[in-house]
């Protein structure tokens, strides 16, 4: 299954639409990236398998600079998901994202997002959230896991509803980082409070079932 190409039209014509990384452009690379995804989520568990269906689905996050938000985005990721509702301690889910897709509204944060002081795609150019465990909560789920951003790998806890569809089911979702912790924003920017160190992470995935081999 290759990285999909989430494109969103708000995003177009930023001038962050620069040429991905180089390892990017090989579908092969990708495809056995989330092959290796998905050997890790078929395991042991006994839960339906999910994909991505990039139509619909996004990946978004706001800062804040200077108290005003700051919307941005992934333009590639993409998701191995093992999940049935009823047992949610079977759950596997992990997703890949593009670091050198991230976008914004503005040109100029989104040329800034790829930079060492920022995300260094070129020397980070995939981060990998996969889960521990899914429990049920009073409205939705909790989802915590390992975050592998920039190098870093920390825990965090997402918070997620799932809504089944016709042909699939929406996955919809968020949860808070604090941005020091996986080195984002280095140098000046490092404690740097005008750029909140808190950041939103939101996501709404549309899935599909894995057809049977």
């Amino acid at each position: 299954m290759p990285i999909a190409n989430v494109t969103h039209p708000e995003h177009a014509g930023a001038a962050h639409a620069a040429a991905a990384h180089p390892a990017w452009s090989s579908a092969g690379w990708r495809a056995a990236l989330l092959a290796v995804a998905w050997l890790w989520v078929a395991g042991p568990a006994g839960a339906m398998q999910w994909q991505l269906e990039p139509a619909g689905s996004r990946l978004a996050f706001v800062a804040d600079g200077e108290g005003q938000p700051v919307p941005g985005s992934f333009r590639q990721f993409d998701a191995a998901i093992a999940f049935d509702p009823k047992r949610p301690d079977q759950a596997r889910f992990e997703v890949r994202v593009d670091m050198t897709s991230a976008t914004a509204d503005s040109v100029d944060v989104a040329d800034a997002l790829v930079t060492p002081v920022w995300f260094d795609a070129a020397s980070f150019p995939v981060a990998r959230f996969r889960s521990w465990q899914v429990r049920p909560a009073a409205a939705g789920y909790v989802l915590t896991g390992e975050l592998t951003l920039k190098g870093v790998r920390r825990p965090v806890t997402l918070q997620f509803d799932w809504e089944p569809t016709v042909d699939g089911a929406i996955l919809t979702g968020a949860g808070r980082l604090d941005r020091r912790e996986f080195g984002v924003g280095a140098g000046e920017w490092a404690e740097d409070p005008s750029i909140g160190f808190a950041v939103q992470v939101e996501f709404r995935l549309v899935l599909r079932p894995v057809p049977d081999p």
